[in-house]
């Protein structure tokens, strides 16, 4: 039954998210192509505005997703939703696997975006594909192999995080003592998530024993260590200076609020779920 709510909610959104994706491009493409012009002011504008543009493609799907997850759980259609005869919580997975799949699908459509708003921009001041790449080839020689796929790796799962939490936090606020908020209620708990989310980022970066420490080119660049995370960040604010170590427990943040709001957000689903 998984399978094919997932493959329901595919055929029910993916146009629509396909529309998105193609206006979106359209839109920054065409501003791109505007900001070739040799017009300072007016091509300056629209090549920022274009890459703004392409950049916030993940962030619009994402934000309709949230907004069909809304309408289809407790709106008018989620009476249909939960006259399904499957339980709360492969409802719940179902949309979040769409809602990844599609989070991810956009983010690699803008970096590809992105990369050509570059190059067209970079046509008129004579340069080649071949320097872009050459560019692009010296950053991956100039970072460790391995920290640059961990960092993709931790990027693919903080947008499957990021997923689960704005699901969770609008099931949750869809509890019926909550009722009266109506759409205020997940509102009102995206806000408090971002300001617990700073809280929490902060206490296990200084709590987790371990780090990245920044040497630099002539220190071998950068390097994982094992040790007091407090301690260097705290001498770099009282110094004024940058700090050389930072703590990486802040990535542990994604994961576990992800899975709080999950089991959270099932139980509301199943036990606590109040239609608008």
């Amino acid at each position: 039954m998984y399978a094919t709510l997932v493959g329901q909610e595919f055929r029910s959104h993916g146009r629509a998210c396909a529309v998105i994706t193609g206006l979106d491009l359209l839109t920054g493409l065409l501003l791109t192509g505007l900001g070739m012009l040799p017009v300072p002011v007016l091509g300056e504008l629209c090549a920022r505005l274009g890459l703004l543009v392409l950049g916030a493609l993940p962030v619009i799907v994402l934000v309709y997703l949230a907004v069909v997850y809304w309408q289809t759980m407790y709106g008018q259609r989620g009476y249909f939703t939960f006259s399904l005869p499957v339980r709360g919580r492969v409802v719940f997975w179902a949309k979040v696997t769409r809602g990844s799949c599609w989070l991810l699908m956009s983010s690699a459509v803008m970096i590809i975006a992105l990369a050509l708003h570059v190059w067209l921009l970079s046509i008129p001041e004579g340069k080649r594909l071949g320097d872009l790449v050459d560019v692009l080839r010296g950053y991956y020689d100039a970072i460790d192999a391995r920290f640059l796929w961990a960092m993709v790796a931790l990027a693919l799962v903080s947008a499957l995080c990021i997923v689960i939490e704005c699901a969770g936090v609008m099931s949750v606020g869809a509890r019926s003592r909550w009722a009266h908020l109506g759409i205020g209620a997940p509102i009102i708990g995206l806000v408090l998530l971002e300001v617990v989310s700073q809280a929490l980022s902060l206490v296990l970066m200084l709590v987790v024993p371990v780090g990245l420490r920044l040497d630099g080119p002539e220190g071998g660049g950068m390097r994982l260590v094992v040790g007091d995370m407090a301690t260097p960040l705290l001498d770099a604010i009282r110094g004024g200076t940058d700090p050389t170590t930072v703590g990486l427990g802040s990535a542990l943040l994604g994961p576990l609020l992800a899975t709080v709001l999950a089991i959270w957000a099932v139980n509301s689903i199943e036990h606590h779920t109040s239609l608008r």
